[in-house]
């Protein structure tokens, strides 16, 4: 329902195959990271079925991880700027799931570009 999360569920899969296509090419090998979709992408796209086989829907719009996790152990660690970013009920696990992921693979990008640019340079 939201646009913003559509767009980066349809385009970062994408950039992740291209940056990883851009990197063999200056590398001459492919160099697949510890978790990557081939292989880890798929086991947590089953999971993630399971979970909705187990608990319904539901849960992913549930504010369970937020409860349990986020709220006791990680937001009281942040800048009172940022606390207030984040919603007053909560964030719903769906939310919790889709941000780590776009996180997760910020990170992974930017270290695959960085690493072969200081290794290769850009031709």
């Amino acid at each position: 329902s939201n646009p913003i999360q559509a767009w980066f569920l349809i385009a970062f899969p994408m950039i992740s195959f291209y940056v990883t296509t851009w990197e063999e090419y200056y590398t001459g090998t492919l160099i697949l990271p510890v978790v990557n979709g081939a292989t880890e992408g798929l086991l947590a796209g089953a999971s993630f079925s399971l979970i909705s086989f187990l608990w319904g829907v539901p849960y992913w719009h549930g504010t369970s991880w937020n409860d349990n996790w986020i709220g006791p152990y990680f937001l009281h660690f942040l800048p009172v700027s940022l606390q207030s970013a984040f919603p007053t009920d909560g964030l719903s696990n769906k939310d919790i799931m889709f941000w780590g992921c776009v996180i997760l693979q910020i990170q992974e990008e930017s270290l695959k570009v960085y690493n072969v640019a200081r290794k290769y340079g850009i031709k």
